[in-house]
């Protein structure tokens, strides 16, 4: 993702496609039986170049005890 960074490219791990494993093999050409997902990177130029850390709400406000 670093890489891809540099050259102005943007990347997101994701693996909610898993719920949908063996629909996502047969759209990609990938044989179902004989590779196990574990996760999609998709590529993309990004818009822009100034990034930074999304706002988050604090934690006590997300994290229940």
């Amino acid at each position: 993702m670093l890489a891809l960074r540099s050259r102005g490219l943007g990347s997101a791990l994701t693996t909610c496609h898993l719920l949908h494993e063996r629909e996502t093999a047969e759209l990609l050409g990938i044989p179902f039986e004989e590779v196990t997902q574990v996760a999609l990177v998709p590529v993309a130029y990004t818009v822009g170049t100034e990034f930074k850390a999304a706002e988050r709400a604090a934690s006590s406000e997300a994290i229940r005890v």
